[in-house]
């Protein structure tokens, strides 16, 4: 089950505005949990870590979006479960 610090890492990680069916298939998913991913980022637009723009969701780069980041991009490479710590 995906997430929306899984949707939020991959968007941020591209630094390019993404379309909800590439973030989809960015995350190996099928195609019928596309409005649970679509719904995620529209949730994080409204939690200004995203920016909703005519190409896609692009990371709103702040302090807060890149706290969240780090912490998730360090859970990552410390093999801990950043879903378990958010």
């Amino acid at each position: 089950m995906v997430t929306k610090y899984d949707v939020f890492e991959i968007v941020y990680k591209n630094r390019a505005p993404l379309k909800p069916i590439e973030v989809v298939k960015k995350l190996n998913k099928d195609e019928k949990e596309y409005h649970v991913i679509h719904k995620y980022l529209r949730n994080l637009a409204k939690e200004k870590l995203l920016i909703k723009k005519k190409g896609g969701f692009q990371a709103d780069i702040s302090s807060k979006s890149e706290l969240l980041y780090n912490l998730i991009l360090y859970c990552i490479k410390n093999e801990i479960n950043y879903n378990l710590i958010l």
